[in-house]
C-alpha cells in the first residue's frame, strides 16, 4: 500500500505533530508512506528518520496555483493507492490533484464548526470534502460538522494518539535548565498562539492567581500571531519576572513532569494533543469547559468557563490548594489518556485505506 500525506508545514501544531507520531507506525507495519510539504518545521527531522520518502514542494505562497501541477505531477510520478490531506490548504490543492488523478483522497478535519469563517476556500473545502473517499475527524463535533454538509459518504472519528511510553520516561525538567526553584508552583500552557486558545483571559486570571499565590510562576510555550501581543500584556502587568512567553520547546514533556498544573482554556479544540499530553504525564488539569476536553477526560479536570479569568483563576487556585483531590483527578484522566495509543490510531487509519481501496477496485472493474 502506498499512501501520499500532504501538509503545508512540518511545523509544531498538532496535526504535524500526528503526522510525525503516525508515520513511523505505518512504516513499520509495510506501508509505503510518502509526504508532500510545502515548508520544513519542528518535525521535518523526525520524519526524515522515519522510513517515509519526502517530497519538498515549491511554491512562492500558500495560493501559488502552481502548487497544483506539482501536486499532479508528482502523483503521476509515485502513483500512490490514496492521498491523505491535512489542514485546509492542502484539503484544498491535493483534493483537486485527487480528483483529477482519479485517485481515492482521506481528508482529515481537526477542528469543529466554530474554525471556519464562511470563506471561498471553506466553500471550496466543503465541496471537495463531500466528494473525499473518507473524512476522519478527531472529535465529535468535528464528524457532527460534516455530517450537517450533507455528506453521503463515510465520515470517521479517529481521535489523537500519543507515545504513552515516550512521555512517561521524560524527567523533569531541572532547575537549573528551568531557571524555577523547586518549591515554586508552576502553571504551564503550550499550543498555538491564536486567538482560539483564549490566551489573554488566560494571562488575565495567571495575574489574578500570581496575587493570591506569591510562589507561582507561568510558562508558556508556543508560536503563533499573538506571541508579541503576549509579551507586551506580560509587560503591562508588570509580572514579567514571573511570566515568561516562550517559543516551541522539545522538552515539553519535561515541563509537564515538572508543572503543578496544565491549563488549556480554548473557545474550541479539535482533540487537543498537549492536553493528552499532560493528562499521560499525570499533571492535573484546569481546561475550559467545552465538549472537546469533555469528551476526553470525562470529568477527572477542574473546569472553567473559557469567558471568565476569574472562573479561571478560580480553578487554578482550588488545583494548587486541594493538592490531594487535583492528584486523584490526574490520575484518573492519565488512566483515560493512555488508552489513546499511536499504535489504536495507526490501526484504525489502516482498516480505513483498507476499505477504501477495496471499494475503489471493485468500482474500477464494474
Amino acid at each position: 500500500m502506498r499512501v501520499l500525506h500532504c501538509i503545508g508545514s512540518l511545523g509544531g501544531g498538532g496535526a504535524e505533530r500526528q503526522l510525525a507520531y503516525l508515520t513511523p507506525v505505518l512504516v513499520r507495519r509495510g506501508v509505503d508512506v510518502h509526504i508532500a510539504y510545502q515548508r520544513g518545521g519542528h518535525n521535518l527531522d523526525e520524519l526524515r528518520s522515519s522510513g517515509a520518502t519526502l517530497h519538498e514542494l515549491i511554491a512562492s505562497s500558500n495560493y501559488d496555483p502552481v502548487l497544483l501541477w506539482r501536486f499532479v505531477k508528482l502523483f503521476h510520478q509515485i502513483r500512490p493507492d490514496l492521498i491523505q490531506s491535512w489542514l485546509t490548504q492542502m484539503d484544498v490543492f491535493a483534493g483537486l490533484a485527487a480528483f483529477l488523478t482519479r485517485t481515492p483522497l482521506v481528508m482529515t478535519e481537526r477542528s469543529v464548526e466554530m474554525a471556519y469563517e464562511g470563506s471561498w476556500k471553506e466553500y471550496l473545502r466543503s465541496w471537495i470534502g463531500r466528494r473525499a473517499a473518507l473524512v476522519v475527524a478527531n472529535s465529535n463535533r468535528g464528524r457532527a460538522y460534516w455530517v450537517s454538509r450533507r455528506r453521503r459518504l463515510p465520515v470517521q472519528v479517529i481521535r489523537n494518539g500519543v507515545p504513552i511510553d515516550q512521555i512517561r520516561r521524560a524527567e523533569a525538567v531541572s532547575q537549573r535548565e528551568s531557571n524555577i526553584p523547586d518549591s515554586a508552583e508552576l502553571l504551564l500552557f503550550a499550543g498555538r498562539y491564536s486567538p482560539e486558545k483564549n490566551l489573554l483571559n488566560l494571562l488575565d486570571a495567571i495575574v489574578l492567581v500570581l496575587a493570591d499565590r506569591r510562589n507561582a510562576v507561568a510558562r508558556l510555550f508556543g508560536e503563533g500571531p499573538l506571541k508579541e501581543e503576549l509579551t507586551a500584556k506580560v509587560r503591562r502587568e508588570g509580572v514579567g519576572d514571573r511570566v515568561k512567553v516562550m517559543g516551541y520547546t522539545f522538552q515539553l514533556w519535561n515541563w509537564m513532569k515538572r508543572a503543578s498544573l496544565f491549563v488549556s482554556v480554548s473557545v474550541f479544540e479539535g482533540n487537543p494533543n498537549t492536553v493528552l499530553e499532560a493528562a499521560v504525564q499525570g499533571c492535573p488539569l484546569v481546561v475550559s469547559d467545552i465538549p472537546e476536553h469533555r469528551e476526553v477526560l470525562g470529568d477527572d479536570a477542574s473546569f472553567v468557563s473559557a469567558s471568565s479569568p476569574n472562573d479561571i483563576a478560580r480553578g487554578v487556585l482550588d488545583v494548587l490548594e486541594n493538592r490531594e483531590a487535583a492528584r486523584v483527578k490526574a490520575w484518573a484522566a492519565s488512566q483515560r489518556a493512555t488508552q489513546m495509543t499511536v499504535e489504536s490510531m495507526a490501526d484504525q487509519y489502516l482498516r480505513g485505506y483498507s476499505q477504501i481501496l477495496q471499494c475503489h477496485s471493485c468500482f474500477r472493474q464494474s
